[in-house]
């Protein structure tokens, strides 16, 4: 950071020695109006030349203070953005890791809750197959869905003929009294 102190000491500086040299250059214009160029022209030599020479070292003297300030400004703002995209592929990196441990494990959920319903499935199946009466289950809309061996027998039409077909084409309830 740019010492202020620092710097309004060169700047109060280089203001005295402006004003210094301001009144040597008036004594220049004095002497070179009253005709005594030789006069003049050593006053600028000696005297005017050297000061403004000290201003210009304070000057400089600011400016490199400037420069080494901006200087490690820069540094400082790399070192953040340097601090700020590791940070981010850091953070990335882990939402990644994350996001994939999230996913394996439902993925893993999912197959367990299938097998589980395949599983469930089949001994439903074999029960409805093993059962010695007749077995029709129709879907939500009362299309047929399965037949069991007893209820193709007594329909008279097998699981393909009549999968999706409504149940009362392939199935009529009547009395056997009243037929």
């Amino acid at each position: 950071m740019l010492n202020y102190a620092k710097a309004k000491e060169y700047l109060q500086e280089a203001l005295r020695l402006i004003a210094q040299a301001s009144a040597y250059q008036e004594q220049v214009v004095s002497l070179a109006y009253a005709g005594d160029k030789p006069a003049a022209h050593h006053v600028l030599l000696e005297k005017v030349i050297p000061v403004q020479d000290m201003v210009f070292v304070q000057y400089s003297q600011l400016l490199d203070m400037q420069r080494e300030s901006v200087r490690r400004a820069m540094e400082e703002a790399d070192d953040s953005f340097r601090f700020a995209t590791l940070f981010m592929l850091l953070s990335g990196a882990v939402a990644v890791v994350v996001v994939m441990g999230v996913t394996t494990v439902v993925i893993a959920r999912a197959r367990e809750i299938e097998e589980a319903l395949f599983q469930e499935k089949e001994l439903a199946q074999v029960t409805l197959h093993s059962i010695g009466d007749a077995v029709i289950t129709t879907d939500e809309k009362g299309r047929v869905d399965y037949l069991n061996s007893v209820a193709e027998v007594l329909t008279g039409r097998t699981l393909a003929e009549a999968h999706g077909k409504p149940l009362r084409e392939v199935f009529s309830v009547m009395d056997e009294r009243t037929r």
